[in-house]
């Protein structure tokens, strides 16, 4: 078991596995609604990234080639950044 300290409470602990940040429920229940906003913004970027897929793969059939081929001729001429899907 590994000794963490709790992000809420600041206390020692021994964490069951290596996600464990909070050191018992009351901790947990006392973390901020701000990952609820924050996961909530995280999965409208993954809406972005679906876009851009959706994007290269009408560009990639435009130019008679598969959504990887584009996507390999993007990367080679350094004009595409990874997306996260």
């Amino acid at each position: 078991m590994v000794i963490k300290k709790c992000e809420i409470c600041g206390e020692e602990f021994e964490a069951r596995d290596g996600r464990q940040i909070y050191c018992s429920p009351e901790c947990a229940g006392k973390v901020p609604f701000d990952g609820i906003k924050k996961r909530r913004e995280s999965k409208k970027e993954k809406v972005k990234n679906g876009d851009r897929i959706i994007e290269y793969n009408t560009k990639a059939r435009q130019l008679g080639m598969s959504y990887g081929q584009y996507v390999a001729m993007l990367y080679q001429e350094g004009e595409t950044q990874r997306m996260t899907v």
